[in-house]
């Protein structure tokens, strides 16, 4: 599709055009502000060259949704991921569900942060949208390579499809939460170096505050909408498995909110300009890195996507993005003030750390904290790469390297542990700077013993209502000394000035997620269960009975199970208190399994499919690992699996089986059925005394069951069928969804409160030569002053 093609490759030279008359009026010495408007011609021309450069973006866009929208499936992306089963909302979606859509889509939305800096950024426009303007080149360059436009499948009529886990609503909306999260990392970066570039060291910092605190919100979006799909839809029971590509997502995260922090500590002290610089030039790059993770093919994940042409291209733009940030960085390292002295007392910086008192002190420290954090994740999730570089070097000994969900939950324990008891002073130290000197010390005296007091009484009430693991009960009081804190300090606050309360609305959300994260993982009880059709088996207080099985016209399998409350169950009148319709559907794709959630306000009852299984056949038997049977005068016991023989390629052992005990009452025989996946062959167990001969119809490691035939036993007259379900209580669960919005809902209010703050010192600025920083030495003193005000 030529068309397509065009608009792609014209929007890549236009965007380069444009980088080069920004720095063409950047490098200008007749760039100028009066009044409201911008006169200078050349800006005019970079700005008309830019907004050219969204157009044929958006252009690229609309002609790619028209192709999807028409059922082109002789495109390859078309092809790729739709079909004509698709519904609407998802063939619209499936725009981002390839990888050239989704570079499309995050230099279009860099484009839409590039027309706010006109609106709010003035000052530092021309160094700022020139480097943009080259992000987005580089960002449609992979798009442009892998060719969404390309005609490989001439004729066809049908497509491929897109998977049936991601026909989900949180799902049509997830990526392009991401990618303006990603895009919206791109302007601190780019601000970051436009300081570099003139030689100012703070002024670029109010404008990357705005930026930085609806990254953290849009980011965090994403991530809470894709915690949301895999609990809805993955049907493991959980919301976070610290999946790499779960984790390469939230190190940017990470990076963007400790930035967002250490931003404030620099606008208010002037002495973080090195670690504010650095940090804005790093966070930007790890979206890059969670890019390629997701798109290399390298680090196996249930997310990822294959590894394509531009795979290397991803990881070459990242390599050159660092060298050239990062190299002008430490060019200017020793230029980059570590204190800056200012033109006059007012003007001159101060220290980060003044005080336990000191708000900056607070915020440096969960700066830090939240790096820190992101440094580890960072660390666990590259370490697969020690393995392919020692096999790239033919280090065959070299084993895997990897670290598990184990290591994560025990690891963020502590940094859990540290960030909210730093949110649990900050609130009650910071405000006590109001008081007068004499209540000042008593309150200081006081804090610790009221922190400690909430902590363990909270505590204390958690063991009372049967939470007994230490790490919990400590989590729990300083998760809940935080809320009170942050509530005490939100009700003061939303008094007096109801537009900064964004901050401690984050907070409260952090410890309430806490709460909900303890209760939700640390304390949810699993129970397998195995109900026969119209049998019934009991956890967490219900009793469930399985009614049986009704297929779909759309070919999925709809299982029911009957909940009843067990003090109800006797009564013959009793209706369930729920029945619950798990689902299992055999596509092209694979088995796809829908768990069940019955929803309540203190917690979830998640039923998680596992196996269903037909009726059994006379003769064979199908039993749970540890499961134990009778038949006839013969108890059958699945005692464990078997695993032996020489290893085939990819590790598997080449003989797998089940360990059988047979017990008739007075002596108890041990066989071993058994496949040879080398031979192909099944190898059956004997009794020859006993006359019995055991053989493996089938296995289902997922389930830990096998299916038996056992010949020479009477009563084994063969079963109805059953289903194998997980079925989980989550407390609290509610807690981690309310307390997740809640810090995205801070995030968006303190961006919007800091965008506001520089929209009023942009207003204020009317003078010659604005934005130049220090570079001009003739700025007259009123000109400095009012570029002081917008600093």
């Amino acid at each position: 599709m030529w068309i397509g093609r065009i608009l792609l490759w014209t929007a890549m030279l236009v965007a380069l055009v444009a980088a080069f008359k920004y720095w063409q009026v950047e490098k200008s010495a007749g760039f100028e502000v009066r009044g409201a408007g911008l006169k200078d011609l050349s800006l005019r021309r970079a700005r008309l060259w830019f907004l050219l450069t969204g157009g044929l973006i958006f252009a690229t866009m609309v002609y790619l949704w028209w192709l999807i929208m028409t059922e082109r499936y002789e495109v390859a992306y078309v092809h790729d991921y739709t079909d004509r089963s698709l519904e609407p909302l998802y063939r619209f979606a499936a725009f981002w569900g390839g990888q050239a859509g989704t570079w499309i889509l995050w230099a279009f939305f860099s484009v839409l942060w590039g027309f706010l800096v006109w609106r709010f950024a003035k000052p530092y426009e021309p160094a700022t949208l020139a480097i943009m303007s080259g992000l987005i080149f580089l960002l449609l360059l992979p798009a442009a390579i892998e060719d969404p436009f390309r005609i490989v499948h001439p004729g066809a009529t049908d497509g491929r499809g897109l998977n049936p886990l991601l026909h989900n609503f949180w799902m049509a909306i997830h990526p392009p939460s991401m990618f303006l999260g990603y895009a919206s990392m791109g302007l601190p970066f780019s601000l970051a170096l436009a300081g570099l570039w003139r030689k100012d060291w703070h002024g670029w910092t109010r404008y990357s505050l705005p930026a930085a605190c609806f990254a953290v919100a849009a980011l965090g979006l994403g991530i809470f909408l894709g915690g949301v799909w895999s609990y809805e839809v993955l049907g493991w029971g959980g919301y976070w498995a610290w999946d790499p590509v779960e984790n390469a997502s939230f190190i940017p995260w990470l990076g963007c909110a400790s930035l967002m922090h250490l931003l404030v500590v620099q606008r208010t002290t002037k002495s973080a300009a090195r670690a504010v610089t650095f940090l804005a030039l790093l966070t930007f790059l790890t979206t890059y890195y969670a890019t390629f993770v997701t798109r290399s093919g390298f680090i196996q994940s249930v997310h990822s996507f294959g590894t394509s042409p531009i795979t290397w291209w991803i990881l070459g733009i990242m390599l050159g993005l660092a060298a050239v940030s990062f190299g002008l960085f430490f060019l200017r390292l020793k230029q980059l003030p570590l204190w800056d002295m200012g033109q006059g007392t007012r003007d001159k910086g101060k220290p980060v750390v003044e005080g336990v008192t000191s708000l900056n002190t607070f915020l440096y420290a969960g700066a830090v904290v939240l790096f820190l954090f992101g440094a580890l994740i960072f660390a666990g999730l590259s370490l697969p790469w020690l393995t392919l570089a020692g096999k790239a070097l033919g280090l065959t000994e070299v084993g895997e390297v990897a670290v598990d969900r184990t290591f994560y939950d025990k690891a963020s324990f502590p940094f859990a542990l540290v960030m909210c008891l730093l949110l649990a002073f900050f609130p009650l130290l910071v405000f006590v700077q109001r008081k007068s000197e004499e209540e000042r010390k008593e309150w200081v005296k006081a804090i610790p013993w009221l922190v400690t007091n909430i902590a363990l009484l909270t505590a204390l009430l958690a063991f009372l209502f049967g939470v007994r693991y230490p790490i919990s009960l400590v989590l729990i009081g300083v998760a809940s000394t935080c809320l009170v804190a942050n509530f005490y300090a939100l009700y003061l606050r939303a008094r007096k000035s109801p537009l900064t309360v964004g901050a401690y609305i984050a907070h409260i959300g952090l410890a309430l997620f806490v709460l909900g994260v303890v209760g939700s993982e640390l304390h949810d009880s699993a129970r397998q269960l195995v109900i026969t059709a119209g049998g019934h088996r009991m956890a967490h207080g219900y009793l469930f009975t399985y009614t049986g099985i009704h297929e779909r016209p759309d070919g999925k399998i709809e299982t029911r199970l009957e909940a009843y409350r067990m003090d109800e169950h006797s009564n013959p009148d009793a209706k369930p208190e729920f029945v619950a319709t798990t689902i299992f559907w055999d596509t092209k794709f694979g088995l796809v399994r829908v768990p069940f959630i019955k929803r309540y306000l203190t917690h979830d009852i998640y039923i998680e499919p596992i196996e269903l299984q037909g009726a059994e056949a006379p003769g064979t038997i199908t039993l749970m690992r540890g499961e134990e049977r009778k038949a006839g005068k013969w108890s059958i016991k699945f005692v464990r699996f078997h695993l032996g023989g020489e290893h085939m390629e990819g590790g598997m052992p080449s003989k797998v089986g089940a360990v059988v005990e047979l017990n008739d009452g007075t002596k108890t025989y041990t066989v071993t059925p058994y496949w040879d996946l080398n031979e192909g062959t099944q190898h059956e167990a004997k009794i020859p005394e006993r006359g019995i001969t055991v053989s493996l119809e089938s296995m289902n490691a997922e389930s830990r069951s096998v299916t038996l035939r056992v010949e020479g036993i009477e009563g084994l007259h063969g079963q109805p069928g059953f289903i194998v379900v997980n079925v989980q209580k989550k407390p609290a669960v509610n807690l981690v969804w309310l307390g997740a919005l809640l810090v995205l809902l801070g995030s968006l209010l303190a961006g919007i409160r800091r965008m506001r703050e520089a929209l009023k010192a942009q207003a204020e600025i009317s003078v010659r030569d604005e934005g130049r920083g220090t570079r001009d030495e003739k700025i007259e003193p009123k000109a400095r002053k009012a570029k002081k005000v917008a600093a």
